[in-house]
């Protein structure tokens, strides 16, 4: 088995869409086009749970509608490493636009945009400020204002401070109206590609596997290198060294005379002695893999060489290599290579000689360690586990901040983050960016040697994995990454969503690697389902 997909398709963003254009909220928005829970199905896992609906307010208590509302100012920012603050604004009539931003912590980026095509940056430490003469021509091409704050580029820490914006007296009727556009028209750039995402997955699947066979071949060229230096260290094209017994003398051939009345004795058989492995090539390795066993007694005549199993009983015939004359085998010297076993994880084996004995059946010799190494596979795992994850989201109504809510829901492997439509238009919210962190598999682990090679965030965050041909253009306005992953399978993704942004979706995919059709723990737990196609 390469690998389990449970790709889902999005269908909140278009439902969310239809409430924010039309005014609508609470119970008086319905979704069409949403896709009802027993619908999303996972192989071998349980259905996924639905926090809640797009568009209905989650928190008890909270108004089914809020009246729309312009911002205020100062409004207080906090962000870490990659992830932004965004702050928006209108402004409906010519004049001066001053930005303020004081802050505590690492050098800031601030970016104003707005109609004007140039973007306004500026860099500093502690404090910024960003001014601009809003002309008709700007009011003309658009009435809306953001302010981007983020750390310098390859800067690391936590920033905080507080911004002010200073602008022209806003017609609320105009700002409400071009909000309302705005949403509609950046929602259908914040959709995943399901098909992409398919592409990019098999793409990616398909690199890996031929990094695997790179390695194997690798390995497989090692060990022969190495058993051919041993064979010539050990002269092996010197004159083959025989136990055989040298043919008598023919002063020996004649018989003493006995005494008369006497008796022949006839001479005592003495077996030689057990075959004696003194070394090997390599004292570890994969099947296929070459091993030279030196040592001593062997004879000239093919026997055989095993390897213990795992129990230390079950024994496994390692094939003797044909060389141009024939099989590598003499009196000191046997070149083998390591027996094809699939299943199993690394184990502690012994190789052991055995040869024709005379009469008493065959002769084994001593047990020479070999480590056991599994042929390497690569599998991606994409599924979102419902029993083991922590979806940000705030779900509290509280008058003071205007009910600044969020939640988050997963279809298929489809995670997404939205404003609630009852408080979308709310003061503190449509203005204003959202951000948290989604926590995944804090309590299931690989199992039986697996682990991760590396885990991209999608679309957004593709560093860790190797690269593949499929290109994505990132969401306006929204943004994830990897914030803390390691090879068990922990993974904290942080994601945000700009101001006028109803809301962001992303995936991961991993890239786990292990012995070749060994359960893994998660998306295999048997031998045979492991090894299915």
């Amino acid at each position: 088995m390469d690998q389990q997909s449970l790709w889902g398709r999005v269908s909140y963003n278009g439902a969310l869409l239809a409430c924010l254009v039309a005014g609508l909220v609470g119970p008086a928005c319905v979704f069409a086009d949403e896709e009802k829970p027993d619908e999303v199905e996972s192989r071998g896992m349980p259905k996924l749970e639905r926090p809640g609906q797009p568009g209905m307010s989650m928190a008890p208590g909270a108004p089914a509608q809020q009246k729309f509302q312009l911002p205020t100012w100062p409004q207080k920012f906090e962000i870490e490493d990659r992830r932004q603050a965004s702050l928006g604004f209108p402004v409906t009539q010519p004049g001066p636009l001053v930005v303020d931003v004081q802050w505590q912590g690492p050098p800031l980026e601030a970016v104003l945009r707005g109609p004007n095509a140039q973007p306004i940056v500026q860099r500093g430490q502690g404090q910024v400020r960003l001014a601009y003469q809003v002309t008709p021509q700007d009011v003309q091409a658009g009435v809306l204002w953001v302010v981007n704050l983020g750390l310098l580029p390859n800067t690391k820490g936590q920033a905080t401070g507080q911004v002010s914006v200073q602008y022209p007296p806003a017609n609320e009727t105009q700002a409400e109206a071009a909000v309302r556009a705005r949403v509609a028209q950046v929602q259908q750039q914040t959709q995943l590609n399901p098909a992409q995402l398919q592409t990019h997955m098999q793409a990616l699947l398909q690199i890996n596997k031929n990094e695997d066979a790179r390695h194997y071949q690798e390995h497989l060229k090692e060990a022969a290198l190495k058993a051919d230096t041993f064979l010539k260290q050990k002269g092996f094209q010197a004159q083959v060294q025989s136990r055989a017994v040298p043919p008598p003398s023919d002063s020996a051939r004649i018989a003493p005379k006995l005494p008369p009345g006497a008796r022949a004795q006839r001479p005592e058989f003495t077996p030689p002695p057990p075959p004696h492995i003194d070394s090997l090539s390599v004292t570890n390795g994969q099947p296929g893999a070459r091993v030279v066993v030196h040592g001593s007694g062997f004879t000239t005549t093919a026997g055989h060489v095993y390897m213990t199993g795992t129990t230390g009983l079950v024994q496994h015939d390692a094939r003797v290599v044909m060389g141009p004359a024939g099989p590598t085998w003499t009196d000191t010297l046997i070149e083998v290579t390591v027996p094809e076993l699939t299943g199993v994880t690394h184990f502690n084996a012994s190789l052991v000689v055995a040869v024709e004995g005379d009469p008493g059946g065959p002769q084994f010799s001593n047990a020479a360690p070999f480590l056991f190494v599994p042929r390497q596979q690569s599998r991606v795992l994409t599924m979102v586990s419902p029993f083991d994850r922590r979806l940000a989201s705030t779900q509290t109504y509280s008058q003071a901040t205007g009910g600044a809510m969020t939640e988050a829901s997963v279809i298929g492997n489809d995670i997404h983050h939205n404003r609630v439509a009852a408080s979308i238009f709310a003061p503190g919210d449509i203005f204003f960016g959202k951000d948290g962190r989604d926590w995944f598999f804090e309590n299931t682990a690989l199992q039986n040697g697996w682990r991760v090679s590396c885990v991209e965030v999608i679309p957004y965050d593709l560093r860790s994995c190797q690269p593949t041909n499929t290109v994505y253009g990132i969401p306006f306005g929204t943004g994830a990454y990897v914030a803390q992953s390691d090879q068990t399978l922990k993974l904290q993704v942080r994601w945000w969503f700009d101001a006028f942004i109803p809301g962001m979706s992303y995936t991961y995919l991993f890239v786990i690697r292990g012995p070749e059709n060994v359960p893994d723990g998660v998306l295999c737990h048997t031998v045979a389902a492991c090894s299915a196609p």
